[in-house]
């Protein structure tokens, strides 16, 4: 989920280059909630 969270961070700085800054807004925002829920979800995780 971080990569996930991570791709969609560096590739929104293309949608504001191409005009479509809507696009880039709403994929930073599902970017930064990915991470968090990533983030969570990774300091949850047992440690063996």
């Amino acid at each position: 989920m971080l990569g996930v969270a991570a791709v969609l961070l560096v590739s929104s700085v293309s949608w504001f280059g191409s005009d479509r800054a809507g696009v880039g807004i709403a994929q930073l925002v599902l970017g930064v909630a990915l991470a968090v829920v990533g983030f969570l979800l990774y300091r949850r995780a047992p440690r063996t």
